[in-house]
């Protein structure tokens, strides 16, 4: 197994910076520069300026083949790729894997194919949390995965 494939398999995540700290230690907490991103990916990065991958991403500018190969539908997301190398060779390996594995539960075992997709049972509830500065997103707490659960609108799986 590969290193980038034990940090998948085990899915550690920390907390990184869009703007790097070494480049604007002002935004050290500023929640609107921080995002959550596998030690993969946030090791790939470095202290480089990349491209919003929530953006990318939103914007349908990547998209992944069955191949598990993903290719990009805008410049920022081929930066993107390039830089987290997105397509290495084990990535593309694992992940086709994982789209095989997914598509053989949903269609043989949909109610396994619904325990590995659900989304998790302790979704934070952000109307509780207080962020030492404030809340610069206030409408995201009511277009929160767990808002959306709350009201009966979270599809049973992602």
């Amino acid at each position: 197994m590969t290193r980038e494939q034990w940090f998948i398999k085990e899915g550690i995540f920390q907390t990184d910076h869009f703007v790097p700290q070494s480049i604007s230690p002002e935004d050290r907490l500023n929640y609107d520069n921080l995002l959550y991103a596998c030690v993969r990916c946030n090791e790939a990065k470095k202290n480089l300026l990349v491209p919003d991958p929530c953006e990318v991403a939103i914007h349908a500018y990547l998209h992944v083949d069955a191949d598990g190969v993903i290719y990009a539908a805008h410049s920022n997301a081929e930066r993107l790729i390039e830089i987290l190398r997105l397509n290495s060779r084990s990535l593309v390996r694992y992940r086709r894997q994982i789209i095989k594995t997914m598509r053989l539960l949903e269609n043989h075992n949909h109610a396994l194919f619904v325990e590995w997709m659900k989304y998790p049972d302790d979704l934070p509830d952000l109307a509780r949390l207080r962020p030492p500065f404030g809340n610069t997103r206030p409408t995201g707490i009511w277009q929160s995965y767990f808002a959306q659960r709350e009201h009966g609108e979270l599809p049973e799986t992602y």
